[in-house]
């Protein structure tokens, strides 16, 4: 659950040197709230299971780290020998300078690693061509440190320089690119959250087109009943959720400064149509594709239903409310017909659920990336609050559960507002939406 919209985010920090802990303070008031989780529902004599959140770890703790550190020595003289014998291009030096960034990595010395990734790119575009599939592993890890450090401009830079390399290497119809068109995606919707770059419209359109040339490469090389194909489609849907959710974005991606930019990416990839990011009717169509293919998947009648509920949700956040009904209906009728059918229906309609459930939980990395930015630490805590739910699936009557104080009073207002604004997936009752009324849950969030 997302506090601002998609853009207003800082920088990422680093793991190595931030903690999330529970705040002690409540002698002043408290910083701004960063992100709130996805609630959980308290039940009666049952402490709701939080996930444990992100704790970095300390390579010093680890029983290698004394030979990792003794092997970072060998391989750096191996390294200065081998320059001094044969000189600084040589082709050996590839390994040993891979081999020596691993290692670096791994002891959290990135800055380091940065160095003998780039010099060992370097030393394979001298020795073996400027774009060979040689490089692919040294970019991988050349991108895990800058992000580790918090280095967008880096990331972004070698996120696409190591796609660029993939297409130049297999070409661009190659079933190997798959992948790399949904981690590009993934990429530019994680810096869309982070809130890196000057156009950040830019950056959903541009996942929007990656996300739909992998889901038309699946289907061109394994066909629509590959897994891979619903994975390319939720992308897409969530994508428009966020394209809906930040209109002003799309109309700044369709700015001229841009276009060229997008179309050039457009053409790249022989994507249809135009490159302006949609919201509503792009997810609307990912989410009925995926309900199209459950439809004729065998054993798949959960997963059917579920797909068509999602569907459901799609309209009822944006105030379609009877398509909502009928979807419900739909996916109720499939799974009352069913042997273990109420044990199913319980699971899908039994409580109400946050909205959507198809959404990425990224909230802790952007929490992260702003305390980098203020050189502060990162702490969490969380509140209970009560409130009902209507058939619509519209927030009413919230109660705050939890002890509000001076330093948390700002903080809770933050969560109170974000609670209003949420929707949820209403209780079905013989196929029928319902009211839910004093629901507890629990909210962690981040500041």
């Amino acid at each position: 659950m997302l506090l601002a919209n998609g853009g207003a985010w800082a920088q990422q920090s680093d793991p190595s040197d931030t903690t999330a802990v529970e705040s002690e303070v409540a002698t002043q008031t408290r910083p701004a709230v960063l992100y709130v989780e996805t609630p959980l529902l308290l039940q009666p004599d049952a402490e709701p299971q939080l996930a444990l959140p992100f704790q970095p770890s300390n390579p010093e703790d680890d029983s290698e780290f004394g030979a990792r550190m003794a092997s970072i020595d060998l391989y750096s003289n191996s390294v200065t020998e081998l320059e001094s014998g044969n000189g600084v291009w040589d082709v050996g030096l590839v390994e040993l300078l891979a081999s020596l960034a691993n290692l670096q990595q791994q002891q959290g010395q990135h800055l380091e690693a940065i160095n003998s990734f780039d010099r060992a790119i370097h030393v394979n575009r001298i020795n073996s061509g400027l774009h060979t599939a040689e490089q692919i592993p040294l970019i991988e890890g050349l991108i895990e440190s800058h992000m580790a450090v918090g280095d967008w401009g880096k990331t972004d830079l070698f996120y696409n320089y190591l796609f660029y390399v993939h297409q130049k290497a297999y070409g661009l119809d190659d079933p190997r690119m798959i992948s790399e068109l949904d981690r590009l995606g993934h990429w530019n919707i994680q810096a869309f959250h982070i809130g890196y770059g000057n156009a950040l419209g830019v950056r959903l359109a541009a996942a929007q087109m990656l996300f739909l040339t992998g889901a038309r490469m699946v289907i061109k090389h394994f066909g629509k009943n590959d897994e891979r194909f619903v994975d390319f489609l939720l992308s897409i849907a969530n994508s428009a959720y966020l394209v809906s959710l930040n209109p002003d974005l799309a109309v700044e991606a369709s700015q001229s400064r841009y276009v060229e930019d997008l179309e050039r990416l457009r053409l790249s990839l022989n994507q249809r149509g135009g490159s302006r990011p949609r919201g509503f009717n792009a997810g609307k169509d990912a989410l009925t594709e995926i309900a199209t293919y459950y439809s004729t998947a065998p054993d798949s009648t959960y997963e059917f239903a579920e797909a068509v509920t999602n569907l459901g949700d799609w309209h009822l956040m944006f105030r379609y409310r009877q398509a909502a009904a009928t979807n419900y209906q739909e996916a109720w009728d499939l799974l009352s017909q069913q042997e273990n059918g109420a044990e199913l229906i319980q699971q899908l309609f039994g409580q109400v659920k946050s909205l959507p459930t198809f959404a990425s939980e990224i909230g802790e990395l952007v929490a992260r990336n702003a305390a980098l930015n203020d050189g502060a630490e990162l702490n969490f805590d969380s509140a209970d609050f009560a409130f009902d739910v209507t058939e619509n699936g519209v927030v009413r009557d919230i109660r705050l559960l939890s002890e509000e104080t001076d330093a948390n009073r700002s903080q809770l207002l933050q969560v109170r507002r974000v609670l209003r604004d949420s929707h949820f997936r209403p209780v079905l009752k013989d196929g029928k939406r319902v009211r839910s009324d004093n629901l507890q849950f629990r909210f962690r969030y981040w500041y």
